[in-house]
């Protein structure tokens, strides 16, 4: 299975949680991929359980708009999203929140985390 580790940004949408189809208690959030000063990829992050519930209870306040996430996730898939347009849906892993970053260094930050090209 692929995993992935990255900085995203949560979005304006708020946290959503629900039971999964299981039973288990969720926590949904939208987190954005800054690509560059003008592009974002959307992921839509699932967590479900336990772990997920005490995170949540001690970091709720500090997800708002714009909080600094460093996400491991996995079985990312794309999807299309609302509108049409794209966005990717993985289960988390772990969720680390971080202090706010100006622009400049989000977007450098974001660059950084780029995948290296594979030469075929």
């Amino acid at each position: 299975m692929f995993n992935t580790t990255g900085t995203g940004y949560l979005s304006r949408t708020r946290p959503v949680v629900d039971t999964a189809p299981d039973g288990a208690w969720r926590l949904t959030l939208l987190v954005f991929d800054r690509l560059g000063p003008r592009e974002a990829e959307p992921w839509r992050v699932r967590w479900v359980g336990d772990a997920a519930r005490a995170w949540h209870a001690q970091h709720q306040h500090l997800l708002e708009p714009g909080a600094v996430l460093r996400v491991h996730l996995e079985r990312a898939r794309a999807y299309q999203g609302q509108g049409g347009a794209p966005e990717i849906h993985a289960r988390v892993i772990s969720i680390e929140i971080e202090p706010k970053r100006p622009p400049a260094v989000r977007e450098q930050l974001s660059n950084q985390e780029q995948p290296a090209s594979v030469a075929a």
